[in-house]
């Protein structure tokens, strides 16, 4: 809302080239004088915040995703184990996968055990070793699928060294490395997007302090009467800080539901339609079918509250550290 200053002029002489324009500036003394939207405070700042308010959005979409990706990678992994029985020689495999099989299935904490034939080993491995008749020569080892209870799960390392003293060559696996590798990766993805939200935070600052320096310098004439007849230096900047918050938040839920859009077009195109078989199984590891719900879109909204928190002090702080030099 537009509103005259009407205070006692402070004690001083006007310089004359203020003086002569001093009738023509006081009547439009007013905060959209201070800040025009015609400046690089006006369109060109909406257009800049937007797009970081953009960029944002999808940074914390990813960041989510990547979480709740790698929590459900690491929980299957932790319930899910594989014992190996490699061939020995003079022992007959099948027997010996059958031993383990009841061992497994008789131990307290072992909710499911299912025994891969050597077929489907073969076809496991025909990619990379070639046909099915030539792995019959190679000590191909027999793999046993086993899913333990979250509940109750059983103590893996006494598991290991029974496995390994009552079936000669089996061994037990359960993925830690492969769980490790997954967390490290995890963890520098999700470096790499907190970095890119605070660089985005840095570039908002910079470009809210350039922003405010040119409408101010631009309108050097308005911020000099406002002084001259009294205005103190928190009147002003409390005009300045008006304007970035109604910029900030208007920017802010365009770039928001810009994201929101682009964002859920990106997971459709992700997931793809509806698959069965190996590739439902393979998009559910991918990205996960409930990684991103639509509850989740919220935290989007929190962007232009972001947007708009960061651009009004900031505004704020430069604006009466402008305005000190001055005095």
């Amino acid at each position: 809302m537009n509103r005259q200053v009407s205070v006692t002029p402070r004690q001083g002489k006007i310089p004359a080239s203020l003086a002569a324009r001093l009738p023509q500036l006081a009547g439009a003394v007013t905060a959209s004088r201070i800040m025009p939207d015609a400046g690089a405070a006006g369109r060109p700042l909406t257009a800049v915040i937007t797009v970081m308010c953009f960029l944002a959005c999808l940074a914390l979409g990813s960041l989510v995703i990547i979480s709740r990706s790698v929590d459900n990678w690491t929980r299957d992994m932790a319930s899910q184990m594989t014992v190996q029985v490699r061939p020995v020689a003079g022992k007959n495999t099948d027997r010996a996968v059958a031993k383990a099989v009841k061992l497994l299935k008789s131990t307290r904490g072992i909710a499911s055990v299912k025994a891969v034939s050597a077929e489907d080993s073969a076809k496991l491995l025909e990619p990379w070793l070639g046909p099915a008749a030539l792995m019959k020569e190679l000590p191909v080892p027999r793999l046993i699928e086993l899913t333990v209870d979250k509940r109750s799960p059983p103590n893996l390392e006494a598991l290991a060294k029974v496995i390994a003293t009552a079936v000669p060559g089996a061994t037990l696996d359960n993925h830690n490395r492969w769980q490790k590798q997954i967390q490290r990766a995890a963890g520098a993805f999700k470096l790499a997007g907190y970095g890119i939200l605070l660089l985005i935070t840095l570039t908002t600052v910079a470009i809210v302090v350039f922003a405010t320096r040119a409408a101010m310098s631009s309108n050097n004439d308005v911020v000099e009467v406002l002084h001259l007849v009294g205005a103190a230096d928190n009147y002003i900047a409390l005009q300045v800080q008006r304007h970035f918050l109604l910029v900030s938040l208007k920017a802010g839920i365009y770039g928001a539901l810009g994201g929101i859009v682009i964002f859920a077009i990106l997971l459709r195109l992700i997931n793809g339609p509806s698959a069965s078989g190996d590739g439902a199984a393979a998009d559910q590891l991918l990205v996960g079918a409930s990684a991103f719900g639509f509850s989740d879109y919220i935290l989007f909204l929190l962007v232009p509250l972001a947007a708009a928190l960061i651009s009004v002090v900031t505004a704020r702080l430069a604006a009466l550290r402008i305005l000190g030099h001055r005095l």
